[in-house]
């Protein structure tokens, strides 16, 4: 008989466990699912001074989605660039190389601050300048974009086209 009224007890603690808070919390989640998912396809990446202080903010939104029939078989990334000076935020091909899987780009588009495409991506903010770049198709899943400035030296964002757990035992 205590084993019966026991095992009651714990159902009745364990269903208590599932709060408001929570279906709230996944009512709002589930709101903003695109901000999320477009929020695992974003990296950053930061470019330093010689003195060691950040002089360039590059986030990198790899773009899944093919509802543009003119950039589909491509791979497409919207790159927000943030810096101090204003002539560093004009991308310029003498000042910055992209290379996607070593492969330059097909195109590189300036956006303007209203462009719908940035309502899709995670982080907007007034002080960047957003481009579009578009690649060739890529096969591989695993997408290695190096940006190079001559100004800062050069870095890597790693993409996946699957999710990353997905991919081999590999550390990004």
């Amino acid at each position: 008989m205590h084993n019966i009224i026991w095992l009651i007890s714990i159902v009745f603690l364990l269903s208590g466990c599932s709060s408001k808070e929570e279906k709230a919390f996944l009512t709002q989640y589930e709101k903003k699912l695109s901000y999320h998912k477009e929020l695992q396809k974003t990296e950053k990446l930061q470019l330093y001074s010689s003195e060691n202080i950040t002089q360039l903010l590059v986030l990198a939104t790899y773009i899944t989605d093919n509802t543009d029939n003119t950039l589909k078989g491509s791979e497409k990334f919207i790159i927000g660039i943030e810096s101090d000076s204003e002539e560093i935020l004009t991308l310029n091909s003498k000042e910055y190389y992209f290379m996607l899987n070593k492969m330059k780009p097909t195109s590189i588009t300036m956006l303007n601050s209203d462009d719908n495409r940035l309502k899709n991506i995670s982080f907007t903010s007034s002080w960047s300048r957003y481009y579009l770049v578009t690649f060739n198709h890529i096969k591989n899943k695993r997408l290695t974009l190096d940006i190079e400035s001559t100004f800062y030296g050069k870095g890597a964002l790693h993409f996946a086209k699957v999710a990353k757990y997905i991919l081999s035992n590999k550390v990004y």
